[in-house]
């Protein structure tokens, strides 16, 4: 495994904790270590130093959620206000257009 390499060639002695991180995000890391969604499968970063310590990711692997799982996602958690406006401004769009909004 990955971390006991990482381990042995720290030179640590102390048993490993857990480091295998579920199903995360862009979002759900400290945004300094956003950029290890860059990573290709199978590519370790370089250390992160943070006030939390030191990091090390390892990409295992990616992925990538349909149009129609972020949208369903993305509706989900926007404020009703916000989607009355955008369905008003759909409204405003179709009546400029001349178009007939059908729902």
């Amino acid at each position: 495994m990955f971390w006991v390499e990482a381990f042995e060639a720290a030179g640590t002695k102390d048993e490993s904790p857990v480091v295998n991180l579920p199903r995360v995000r862009r979002t759900g890391i400290p945004p300094g270590h956003a950029g290890v969604f860059d990573l290709k499968q199978g590519e370790v970063s370089e250390v992160i130093t943070d006030e939390g310590g030191h990091y090390i990711y390892k990409m295992n692997s990616k992925i990538e959620m349909s149009l129609d799982q972020a949208r369903s996602e993305i509706e989900a958690s926007l404020p009703d206000t916000i989607k009355l406006a955008g369905w008003q401004l759909l409204l405003l769009i179709e009546m400029q257009s001349g178009d007939v909004l059908t729902l």
